[in-house]
């Protein structure tokens, strides 16, 4: 019963495909959170027999690390677009500002 989950749930995620930050987070919201599903799994895991164990172990730790690697690759590749997005602005942010004056100079040293 826990393989069918694992295997419906790998099948979700290799179908994933992302086009907003919005469905990149409620992804992670749903899979990897605390109370999310590979959590759960993992919950259930601890009720399974020994035998059952040395099986599922394998495939589960494989299932969440799919999980984890579709979300930051994901992430990535949205966060690249971003950047393309940002280049057209030609102003350097990590620049010092430009300083303002304040006062002005002495009469006397201006006739000096």
């Amino acid at each position: 019963m826990l393989q069918e989950k694992i295997k419906q749930y790998t099948k979700e995620i290799e179908a994933f495909r992302a086009n907003t930050a919005e469905e990149l987070e409620n992804f992670r919201l749903r899979f990897l959170v605390n109370k999310g599903i590979v959590k759960s799994l993992f919950e259930e895991f601890k009720t399974v027999t020994a035998e059952e164990k040395r099986s599922l172990g394998k495939v589960l730790n494989e299932f969440k690390q799919l999980a984890e690697q579709t979300y930051k690759s994901v992430q990535e590749s949205m966060s690249g677009q971003d950047q393309v997005g940002t280049a057209t602005n030609k102003e350097d942010l990590t620049l010092p500002g430009q300083g303002m004056q304040l006062g002005s100079r002495h009469s006397l040293s201006l006739v000096r």
